[in-house]
Parts: structure tokens; C-alpha cells; sequence
């Protein structure tokens, strides 16, 4: 006979970590998860965080669609799985330093070139307040600056390896 440290709910098909200490208590702190009901709120909440990181951070919509924000996603749901709601999130982060040049130059200009991907579409979608903001933006100088942001870009996704070094990559930038 060999100890099982899971349990399966037979009505939800739930797995449940289960530990000598605790014993059957972690049945009593699981509610079954209906789909019909909760999935869809909990869907909008998700939604709904992901169009504030991209509005408040200044991030185009497009990077909370990518592979990587979606392993990011699955890491903190399984890191919420084990440790339970006692950590703050912020404890996990990484300090805001160590994403500076992704955020400052990279995250703009992603934000800009989707912009101007949609540029002349936007005007059906807009409000008419919203309307007189975008006459004002001239799509011209934002390409520039897109031009300009682009190299920045370039290059640090040029030297953001992390398992080859990049050092002699940095003379030909001097």
C-alpha cells in the first residue's frame, strides 16, 4: 500500500492535494465549479484585467494574446493552486527594473504600430468626441515616431538573449 497525496471529487472530477496535517479539510474548502454559471463571469473578469493591463500600462492589446502572456497566465494559476490566496502577487513579480526597456520603448511601440494598423478604421467605431481627439493625430508623424521606436525595439529583442551571450552584438549599435 503506497500513501495517495490527491483525491479525486467523484461529482466535479476535481483533483485535491491532500496532506496528513490537514486531512479532510480541503474537501470542505472546495466548492464544485459549475461551467454553466461561473465560467463566464470568470471570463469577463479576465477580460476585463486584461483590458486594463493593456490600457493602463500602455500596452497594445496584442500582448495579452501572445504565447507568452498565456504561459505567464498558466504559471500564475498554478502557483495559485499551491500557495492558495496567502502570498501577494506583487511578492511574486519581478522588480519593475528588470522589464524597463521591454516597457518603456518596446510596449509603446507595439502599442503605436497597432495603432497604426488600424488607423483608418477607427473613425466608424469612435465617438464623436473620441472623433475630434483622433482628427488631431496626424497618422504621418506617428509613423515616424514608429520608425524611430522600431529601432529600439530591434534591438533589444536583438540582445534579450538569454542563453547566448550578445556582447559583440553591442558594437555595431555604438
Amino acid at each position: 500500500d503506497i500513501a495517495k497525496d490527491y483525491i479525486l471529487r467523484s461529482n466535479c472530477k476535481t483533483v485535491l492535494k491532500w496532506r496528513s496535517e490537514s486531512g479532510m479539510r480541503v474537501m470542505s474548502h472546495h466548492h464544485c465549479f459549475s461551467s454553466s454559471i461561473e465560467c463566464p463571469l470568470i471570463q469577463k473578469r479576465i477580460t476585463a484585467a486584461c483590458v486594463e493591463y493593456c490600457t493602463v500600462d500602455g500596452r497594445s492589446f496584442e500582448s495579452a494574446a501572445v504565447a507568452g502572456f498565456a504561459n505567464l497566465a498558466k504559471q500564475l494559476v498554478n502557483t495559485g493552486a499551491t500557495l492558495g490566496s496567502s502570498v501577494s502577487a506583487s511578492d511574486l513579480l519581478t522588480h519593475l527594473t528588470t522589464n524597463y526597456c521591454d516597457t518603456c520603448f518596446n510596449g509603446v511601440y507595439l502599442m503605436l504600430d497597432s495603432f497604426l494598423k488600424v488607423y483608418h478604421e477607427l473613425p466608424t467605431i469612435l465617438a464623436d468626441e473620441q472623433k475630434r481627439t483622433y482628427l488631431k493625430i496626424v497618422r504621418d508623424e506617428m509613423e515616424l515616431l514608429c520608425l524611430y521606436l522600431k529601432q529600439f525595439h530591434d534591438v533589444i529583442e536583438k540582445l534579450s538573449c538569454e542563453k547566448t551571450l550578445t556582447l559583440h552584438l553591442v558594437v555595431p549599435y555604438k
